[in-house]
């Protein structure tokens, strides 16, 4: 990979690999840009062949946050949930403003995932399958049940 063809992709996506390490570490700006950063890393050492940029774009989504949960285990922290205003004080900003993305953010990782991929990424099951190293068929799952518990914590506000 050229140093042109980094830079395009590091402007192309590293909003998008913020939001996902920020999800992770909440208000702990140093981490999630540490996450960041290793993540981009990654990619210039990876030897992966990339169809396309949807490709690239997934790989460093998933990438990131495969990063940000070995960062979590090695230091023996909790993900915790945080508040979007926080979040918002160390710029991230999610694509939609409505309250439904703190609750995706308190499903468990596979469930999160898969959900951020599919509705606010927009990659199909057979993508998210893909990234996520799994089956088609496990991603129907996940989102499944991403979808059930989202409907259960929005009717316990209720």
């Amino acid at each position: 990979m050229t140093n042109s063809e980094f830079e395009a992709i590091y402007e192309s996506y590293a909003a998008d690999v913020w939001r996902v390490c920020i999800m992770f570490f909440g208000a702990s700006k140093a981490d999630a840009e540490d996450a960041m950063q290793t993540s981009f890393v990654k990619l210039l050492t990876s030897s992966v062949p990339f169809a396309d940029q949807n490709h690239v774009k997934g790989w460093l989504i998933v990438t990131a946050g495969n990063v940000c949960k070995d960062m979590l285990r090695k230091k023996h922290r909790r993900c915790e949930n945080v508040s979007l205003d926080a979040l918002a004080e160390v710029g991230y900003t999610p694509k939609s403003d409505s309250g439904l993305m703190q609750k995706v953010l308190s499903l468990p990782d596979k469930y999160k995932t898969a959900v951020y991929l599919h509705y606010y990424e927009g990659y199909t099951g057979e993508q998210i399958a893909h990234l996520m190293k799994t089956s088609k068929s496990n991603v129907f799952w996940y989102l499944h049940e991403g979808r059930k518990r989202l409907k259960e914590l929005i009717e316990s506000e209720d």
